[in-house]
């Protein structure tokens, strides 16, 4: 399906509104692979984020999340933001569809975090965010949630990084979210309640409020990935192992 040449004037369906967010990320990387400044830090980026150059047995999850990790959150040595905002600033080089610029901006406003799905409709999945946000409710797609194991419903767990679509893509008055690649959900609300409980606590005993960064989730996705032929209840034990440092990371991040 070819992109719409102005996919930001009508309202999209769910396909088009993937196709534009993945143009963009295809853009943003072909981007960071031909400048020499960016490139170059790719390397560095895998060390922080795999903890080796070299990375053996990636998951294709573990893949998204670096890249969406790297071009979206990673703070580019020298300068003020990520590699985003430097696409951002050169004009969006190799978006065809002008009007796909407002999903790059939706990209680089993209959250991570978790949210537990309160409820549902014909719209989606309402989610709650444990970390705080600007938007007190947010709605994602049906067709949008990662598969898996069990059919995805309310009292579940979201974790990983969702983009808001540009207001004149938005539909119904809803407030619509996308998943990107990496997104996983859990079962029950166990993690999100856990780290829900520790964010309100930090927020009491510091007065700030701790931030999510995508390299602290990290440990508990790959958690995920690498039980996923576990029993639930195993599953539910394991995660709940990384909970306190991850955490503690997310709650010292403000002042990275």
């Amino acid at each position: 399906m070819p992109v719409d040449p102005d996919p930001t004037t009508r309202d999209l369906s769910y396909d088009e509104a993937r196709e534009a967010l993945d143009a963009c990320l295809v853009a943003l990387s072909d981007f960071v692979r031909v400048d020499r400044v960016l490139s170059g830090q790719l390397q560095a980026g895998k060390v922080e984020f795999f903890g080796t150059a070299v990375p053996e047995a990636v998951s294709p999850g573990q893949m998204s999340r670096f890249l969406e990790w790297f071009i979206l959150e990673r703070r580019v040595d020298g300068a003020t933001g990520p590699p985003v905002r430097a696409f951002l600033a050169a004009g969006c080089p190799g978006l065809q569809a002008p009007g796909t610029r407002d999903f790059v901006v939706a990209l680089a406003e993209s959250e991570v975090g978790v949210w537990a799905i309160r409820d549902e409709s014909a719209e989606g999945f309402e989610l709650e965010a444990a970390f705080a946000t600007d938007f007190e409710s947010r709605w994602l797609w049906l067709e949008n949630l990662p598969k898996s194991g069990t059919p995805v419903a309310p009292g579940m767990t979201v974790v990983g990084r969702l983009a808001r679509l540009p207001e004149s893509a938005q539909r119904g008055g809803s407030d619509c979210w996308l998943t990107l690649d990496g997104t996983r959900v859990f079962s029950g609300t166990m993690m999100f309640d856990a780290i829900a409980t520790d964010v309100a606590r930090h927020r009491l005993e510091s007065g700030r409020d701790p931030i999510a960064r995508g390299l602290e989730l990290e440990p508990i996705l790959v958690a995920h990935e690498q039980a996923a032929g576990e029993t639930p209840d195993a599953v539910e034990a394991e995660l709940a192992s990384f909970l306190g440092d991850v955490l503690e990371a997310a709650q010292t991040g403000e002042s990275r």
